[in-house]
């Protein structure tokens, strides 16, 4: 949530010289926050775009979609559950036309998948029913179990494994288990088999998807640009950042008991709190909450360090990518592709563990030169392994081997 001004690569007719390839960008939420799946689509849609590759994106929402997003098809889907199965469900319906419409304007050679949520009653034959190559992108390890077992703590096979975010099974894998087992139920018999790559931002999310069957994947790391300077130290009390969506997941409850323990040891220590969501985080006592990030360098200026504490599953993450982009300290937690996001140059906690979060954020705290000396090493890391030039590159390729 909130990245920083995107940086477009110089422009082309094409990569390479290559063909041009049209691509249709399917995604799709509910409620009016957008995430980091958001901003890399807008990203990546930019970067192709002055590399001479037209492509589309189009989404199924239920609120209007921001304009920080910058050009998106949308079709409004209504929050009723009813009201949405019957505008879906029949052949040749409102959504099922707009998709019509949508494709024989485009002409796309490829169809990029982004998310599998609203409309997905209508979506999945749809998709079913098309002779373009599909790519799907996992963002939030959908459709599979996120700890790649398909089974309780208690041993008994799990009903569900569809969203990392379910509190019916005894894990926490999501919300609303009978709509996302019906998800499942029509990815799996519409989509999957005409899906020509699974593509993962993780490790960890590769081995999910190799594990489960959905196959063939493959690993493509989020395009993080590189600012030409680090921020300088900041000023002022020393600030702990947060960067994404308020909630649960996110393990933002977490973050303030952590923050909590600090100011027992350092009194004069911030939190700042950048993002939007469910979960209520007032302002006062030390806390301060900017919501939405519109230059994210800019706000790293004002942190020393970044807080990601995220439960299990977080499929990878930006904001962490970014601090260290700019030279920041990074706390991330063992979820999922988190520790992937700093390497060697940043810390990792135990998920859900307030005191271990509290006992690194105050090491940093006490040995704050090192820190950061550390995360400036981690630039050189995040320029090689998450540059845009090499994303661009092999996403071109997994489109060329779809098409091919």
């Amino acid at each position: 949530m909130g990245t920083g001004k995107d940086e477009p690569l110089s422009s082309s007719r094409a990569v390479g010289g290559t063909k041009p390839v049209k691509i249709l960008r399917l995604d799709g939420w509910e409620g009016p926050t957008v995430g980091g799946a958001q901003i890399y689509v807008r990203r990546v849609s930019q970067a192709l775009e002055a590399h001479g590759h037209p492509n589309v994106t189009a989404a199924i929402v239920t609120d209007p979609v921001p304009e920080k997003l910058g050009p998106v098809r949308a079709f409004r889907a209504p929050r009723s559950a009813i009201r949405r199965a019957a505008a879906e469900v029949a052949d040749g319906g409102p959504l099922t036309r707009w998709l019509d419409e949508l494709a024989d304007e485009v002409k796309p050679d490829v169809i990029h998948l982004h998310r599998f949520e609203t409309g997905f009653s209508a979506l999945g034959p749809w998709l079913g029913r098309r002779s373009e190559p599909i790519v799907f992108t996992a963002h939030d390890v959908e459709m599979v179990c996120p700890v790649a077992t398909l089974t309780l703590p208690d041993g008994t096979p799990c009903p569900g494994g569809i969203l990392p975010r379910c509190q019916f099974t005894g894990c926490e894998v999501g919300f609303g288990l009978p709509l996302n087992l019906a998800k499942r139920r029509s990815f799996d018999t519409h989509v999957k088999s005409r899906v020509r790559s699974f593509i993962c931002v993780s490790r960890a999310t590769q081995r999910i998807f190799d594990s489960l069957g959905y196959r063939p994947t493959d690993l493509l790391r989020p395009m993080i640009p590189v600012p030409d300077e680090p921020v300088p130290f900041p000023e002022g009390p020393f600030t702990i950042g947060f960067l994404g969506r308020f909630e649960h997941q996110k393990g933002v409850d977490v973050l303030r008991d952590a923050f909590t323990l600090v100011r027992e040891r350092h009194p004069n220590i911030r939190l700042r709190l950048a993002g939007s969501g469910p979960v209520n985080v007032p302002p006062g006592d030390g806390v301060s909450v900017d919501g939405w990030v519109a230059d994210s360098r800019r706000w790293f200026e004002g942190i020393h360090v970044l807080a990601v504490p995220s439960l299990p599953w977080e499929n990878l993450g930006n904001s962490p990518i970014e601090a260290l982009a700019n030279g920041v300290p990074s706390v991330v937690t063992a979820s999922g592709g988190l520790p992937e996001t700093v390497g060697e140059f940043g810390t990792v906690v135990p998920p859900g563990d307030s005191a271990s979060l509290a006992e690194a954020i105050g090491q940093i705290v006490d040995h704050y030169p090192e820190a950061k000396q550390r995360a400036l090493a981690g630039r050189a890391w995040v320029r090689e392994e998450f540059s845009p030039e090499r994303h661009l590159a092999r996403l071109l390729g997994i489109y060329s081997a779809a098409m091919g």
